[in-house]
C-alpha cells in the first residue's frame, strides 16, 4: 500500500524507477530475513532524513534528477524516424551536451525555488548544501550559485560548438534551447511552480496573443 500511495503523487517518469527500486529493496529484505522478527525491510526502506550531502555529491546527482535528460532523450528519439540500437547508442556521444544543459536547468531551478522549498521542509538544494559546507549566509550562497550557472553555460557552449562541427542535428539546438527556457522560466521567480504576472504574460505572448506584424 505504501508503494502505491507514494507513486500516486509522483510524475510518470519517476514511477517506473521508484517501483523497481522499491521491489528490489523488498526482495532483498525477504532474502536476508530468516524470521518475521528479523525483517530488515523497514531499515532498508528508511531514508536519510534531513541529510545534507556535500556540494560535489549534490551536483553530481542533481543534473540527473532534473527532467532535462528525460526531455532531451525523448526529443532525440522523436526526431529519428527509426529507433534502433544504433540510434540509441549514438546518444552516448551527446552525454556532455545533455549533462551541461541539464545542469543549467537544475541550477536555475534551485536559485528560484530555494525559499519556497525551505518553507515546505525540503532541505537539499545547491544553496543549502553550499551554506552547510562553507558556513556562508544565503546571500553569499546565491552569488556563488550564479558563478556555477556561468560556468555551466560556458561548458555547455563549448560542447555545443564541438558537436556542431561534427554534424547538423536539431538535437544539438534542442539542448541549448532547454537551457534558454530554463533561464526564462526561473529568471525572476519560480515561473513553473509559482508563476507571477510576468511569467503568465510571457506564456500568453507566446501561445495566446498574436504577434503584431507591421505593414511595410
Amino acid at each position: 500500500m505504501f508503494k502505491f500511495n507514494t507513486m500516486e503523487h509522483m510524475p510518470k517518469y519517476l514511477q517506473l524507477g521508484f517501483g523497481a527500486l522499491f521491489d528490489t529493496i523488498s526482495e532483498m529484505g525477504c532474502i536476508t530475513s530468516n524470521a518475521p522478527e528479523e525483517d530488515i525491510t523497514p531499515i532498508l526502506q528508511s531514508g536519510h532524513e534531513k541529510y545534507i550531502p556535500t556540494l560535489e555529491d549534490y551536483l553530481d546527482n542533481a543534473w540527473r534528477s532534473v527532467s532535462g535528460v528525460v526531455i532531451l532523450t525523448h526529443g532525440y528519439l522523436l526526431i529519428n524516424e527509426e529507433i534502433n540500437k544504433d540510434v540509441i547508442d549514438t546518444l552516448e556521444k551527446y552525454h556532455d551536451l545533455m549533462k551541461w544543459s541539464s545542469m543549467v536547468f537544475r541550477l536555475y531551478n534551485d536559485l528560484a525555488t530555494y525559499s519556497n522549498e525551505m518553507q515546505r521542509g525540503k532541505n537539499v538544494n545547491v544553496i543549502s548544501c553550499y551554506m552547510h559546507e562553507s558556513g556562508a549566509c544565503e546571500e553569499v550562497a546565491r552569488v556563488y550559485l550564479k558563478t556555477l550557472i556561468d560556468q555551466a553555460w560556458r561548458k555547455l557552449i563549448k560542447v555545443h560548438l564541438a558537436c556542431s562541427r561534427e554534424l547538423a542535428n536539431p538535437f544539438i539546438d534542442m539542448a541549448i534551447n532547454l537551457a534558454r527556457i530554463s533561464c526564462c522560466t526561473y529568471q525572476y521567480v519560480d515561473g513553473h511552480g509559482a508563476p507571477d504576472a510576468r511569467a503568465k504574460d510571457r506564456v500568453l505572448s507566446v501561445i495566446i496573443e498574436p504577434i503584431a506584424i507591421g505593414e511595410y
